[in-house]
């Protein structure tokens, strides 16, 4: 992460977490996940990191980790910030500000004004200056900031000159060149850049677009030979108002360097993809839908034979029928051209027709590969997260037969058989979910919820309550929202014969407006939500129900039962 070789740290935090999941106590897991979330937050993916940085405070309050839960607010707010939710992000530096506040002389004194400073920022991009101005100067009151934490300094000096001149109309020229002086005594990259880019904008705003000019060139040579591209950005939309006469040229270098940033963020997120999702167990699972791609080629060969056929048997038809008009030629001339034009417009029509058709089956081609694609990625997840999980931890529980033999050994090793009949059990429902027909009907659906009924009942002695409502169309509503749907409601009722220990279970779905309405309701053990860590199948159906733009809600508590209440748009 120092040398800023970014695909490399993300592999390894990667392999630390897998690691450190395997393990009961999760050492390092708060601090893997942090410095997860700041690789994704560098390289602009905000949802990511935000998610990432929540997963990290959860651990941080529970454990306590009052450096730890600062550092995860600060990042929580930075996300935020980048997409302009600016009241939520101070909400959440402002947590950060209590936390310093709380701790004292116990943290680190620089955490308070640099607080402070990221709040001020917040105020001044709202242009609510009277704020920036105030938050800032609370952050320079902190004794000896100056040389105990100088670019923080630096950072709350160059806020508090544009807040200065922005809202009281004063000069703030000297608060620059202080800065840009300590950023050249530093040498450091940074805060030259945004003091030249600061002097530089401080000038255009008083119309001064010689000396605007002259600092906005010497902050784009910085930024570019330090790589901080994003002011680099800035820098260029500003020398566009700063030299006009140049103007085209800069905005060409504005949009090709925004375009280059935007392909290496995109292929960055592609590196973090692969590396989290793409194993063995994907690579065994690519080639079985690659068998099953050339059996659909195989069928769509039949189909475009099929109508080859048609269409060269219609052309031998009209060839033949066109041979019988000419024999009567010199006896009906008029009826041979009404013959000869009917059998242009019937060819018009006929490869009509078949321009149709090939569409369709484009059409049917591209469903059926964004179909594999979701498919692959389910099955991935249960195979690497699930099955592999349980089999390394049986593997490495049954590895002490090498070393005793002892019939208390063995006995023990016997319930590591038991859990493999459990994985074979698994292997066959995840078989025998590849082999599903299309859900397409209210009685498609119906009757595949009922099958996992009879399933569990094989087994548990649970009553099931099924109500679905008769008013929904299902032949207008998406495919891909009535697989996810099926899946949804199957991992529920297999977590439910699982872990609940349930003796009634209620399932209803229907509709309203544009909106399904779908409940899950056991009478089981339920959970406590705030210490219960999400398992794979919460986290699988919540994953389902964001893709379809959804909501997904659970309602639990211990000895209580619990409810999933699903709204999903149709």
């Amino acid at each position: 992460m120092n040398k800023f070789e970014i695909d490399s740290s993300y592999l390894f935090f990667s392999k630390a977490e897998k690691l450190s999941l395997k393990l009961k106590e999760k050492p390092f897991m708060v601090s893997i996940l942090l410095n997860k979330s700041n690789l994704l937050w560098l390289k602009k993916n905000y949802s990511e990191a935000e998610v990432t940085a929540f997963e990290a405070l959860d651990i941080a309050q529970n454990k306590q980790y009052y450096d730890y839960e600062y550092t995860c607010y600060i990042i929580i707010a930075n996300t935020l910030l980048e997409r302009n939710k600016y009241e939520k992000a101070i909400e959440y530096y402002k947590k950060a500000l209590v936390i310093a506040l709380n701790q004292g002389q116990n943290f680190d004194q620089s955490a308070l004004p640099l607080s402070y400073s990221y709040i001020a920022k917040v105020y001044q991009k709202q242009n609510n200056h009277q704020q920036a101005i105030e938050f800032a100067n609370k952050g320079l009151a902190y004794k000896n900031l100056r040389s105990d934490n100088i670019k923080v300094y630096c950072y709350l000096k160059n806020v508090l000159g544009k807040a200065i001149y922005k809202s009281q109309k004063k000069e703030a020229l000297s608060i620059y060149i202080e800065t840009l002086k300590i950023g050249d005594s530093l040498n450091f990259g940074p805060i030259q850049v945004a003091s030249q880019l600061q002097l530089g904008e401080y000038y255009l705003y008083y119309k001064d677009t010689l000396n605007a000019n002259t600092y906005l060139q010497k902050a784009k040579e910085l930024a570019h030979q330090n790589k901080l591209f994003d002011d680099e950005l800035i820098i260029l939309k500003l020398l566009v108002k700063s030299n006009p006469l140049q103007g085209n040229y800069y905005s060409d270098r504005y949009i090709h360097l925004n375009d280059s940033l935007q392909n290496v963020e995109r292929a960055t997120r592609d590196k973090f993809a692969r590396i989290e999702f793409e194993t063995d167990e994907i690579s065994n699972q690519r080639n079985q839908i690659q068998i099953e791609y050339k059996k659909l080629n195989t069928q769509l060969f039949l189909v475009i034979g099929f109508t080859l056929l048609t269409f060269l048997s219609l052309y031998f038809w009209f060839k033949n029928k066109a041979n019988k008009a000419k024999i009567k030629e010199l006896k009906l001339i008029q009826e041979k051209q009404e013959l000869q034009n009917n059998e242009l417009l019937l060819i018009q029509e006929q490869q009509s027709n078949d321009e149709k058709i090939y569409q369709l089956l484009l059409s049917q081609q591209e469903k059926i590969e964004e179909a594999k694609q979701i498919e692959k990625k389910r099955i991935s997840r249960e195979l690497h997260d699930g099955i592999m999980g349980k089999l390394s931890g049986i593997r490495l529980n049954l590895y002490i037969l090498k070393k005793k033999t002892d019939p208390e050994t063995i006995a023990k090793c016997l319930e590591f058989v038991k859990e493999m009949q459990v994985i074979e059990n698994d292997l066959r429902l995840l078989s025998h979910d590849l082999n599903k027909e299309t859900i397409s009907t209210a009685n498609g659906i119906e009757s595949e919820i009922v099958n996992i009924f009879h399933e569990i009942n094989n087994h548990q002695s649970i009553k099931f309550d099924l109500q679905i409502d008769k008013g929904i169309i299902w032949e207008n509503i998406n495919y891909m929202l009535k697989l996810n749907l099926y899946r949804i409601i199957q991992e529920a009722l297999h977590n439910i014969d699982k872990y609940a220990q349930a003796k009634k279970v209620q399932i209803s779905i229907s509709q309203k407006k544009d909106a399904l309405l779908i409940s899950i309701k056991d009478d089981g053990i339920g959970f406590d939500s705030k210490i219960q860590k999400k398992g794979i199948g919460l986290k699988n159906m919540r994953e389902r129900t964001e893709e379809l733009g959804g909501e997904f809600i659970v309602e639990t508590a211990l000895e209580e039962g619990t409810i999933i209440n699903l709204v999903l748009p149709c």
